[in-house]
């Protein structure tokens, strides 16, 4: 417990990473990737299954929000977030707008939604969405294999 009077300690900070859009995968309509290299050159070191908070400089204000990192963990090149249109999201529609070679900001990873090891036993992964995010790269990262994904109508 701090003496009286002493300043608070405040958490240890994250180190805020700048990266460049390096490609963009329309998925469909309203789904897409955006590739990220980060721009200092080096490699983010992350967990299958963690995400990353990114600065969306709005009209009016920066906004932080989270994206999972949908890269193959084996692929350290770039970094892949998948993301939907919400409407009326304007943070979402920020992201849409971005282009090849426009420039992001973000901190992380984190997040505690991750899978280290093989399973002793088969498991199911169920997703919705950009939901997948998550859930196709945590088999690679422990598995070593891809998902294989079943789609039901």
């Amino acid at each position: 417990m701090p003496e009286q009077g002493a300043p608070a300690a405040s958490p240890p900070r994250r180190p805020v990473y700048r990266a460049r859009v390096e490609r963009i995968r329309d998925h469909n309509a309203d789904t897409r990737s955006l590739f990220l290299g980060l721009i200092d050159g080096g490699q983010l070191g992350f967990v299958p299954g963690q995400f990353i908070s990114i600065s969306l400089a709005l009209e009016n204000e920066t906004r932080v929000r989270p994206y999972t990192v949908a890269s193959n963990p084996e692929e350290r090149d770039g970094i892949e977030i998948c993301f939907n249109q919400v409407p009326g999201g304007v943070g979402v529609r920020y992201l849409f707008e971005r282009k090849v070679g426009d420039e992001l900001q973000f901190t992380g990873p984190f997040g505690a939604f991750t899978m280290d090891r093989a399973p002793e036993h088969e498991c199911v992964f169920i997703a919705e969405g950009t939901g997948i995010a998550p859930i196709g790269s945590i088999p690679l990262g422990s598995l070593g294999r891809p998902l294989r994904p079943i789609c039901a109508a």
